[in-house]
């Protein structure tokens, strides 16, 4: 049994984004700071660059971005500082351990 029954389409420009937004140190903080540039390489459509503006997974899986690969890339942005909580639901948690809401994923 897998684990996520979607297939990744390797052809897809958004799951090559978050790939490399995974593996990349310096792409992360580049796609942070100047998406427009970091993208660029990656000829995105006007949807599916509209859709990475939202970084919403339910905004980029219906364009070829596989749901664990948005997920998990985000979540690096997230560990790392980059962006704030990041939830799929849009609710806030605490980062802070010493909190009760705190949340480690």
């Amino acid at each position: 049994m897998a684990f996520c029954a979607t297939l990744i389409n390797e052809n897809s420009a958004l799951n090559r984004v978050f790939e490399k937004m995974m593996h990349d140190p310096e792409f992360r903080t580049l796609f942070v700071e100047a998406r427009d540039k970091a993208v660029a390489p990656f000829n995105l459509t006007v949807k599916e660059r509209e859709a990475l503006d939202t970084l919403k997974p339910t905004n980029l899986v219906p364009l070829g971005a596989h749901p664990m690969i948005v997920v998990m890339a985000l979540w690096r942005l997230e560990l790392e500082g980059l962006l704030p909580s990041y939830t799929p639901y849009g609710v806030s948690k605490s980062t802070d351990p010493a909190d009760p809401e705190y949340t480690y994923y």
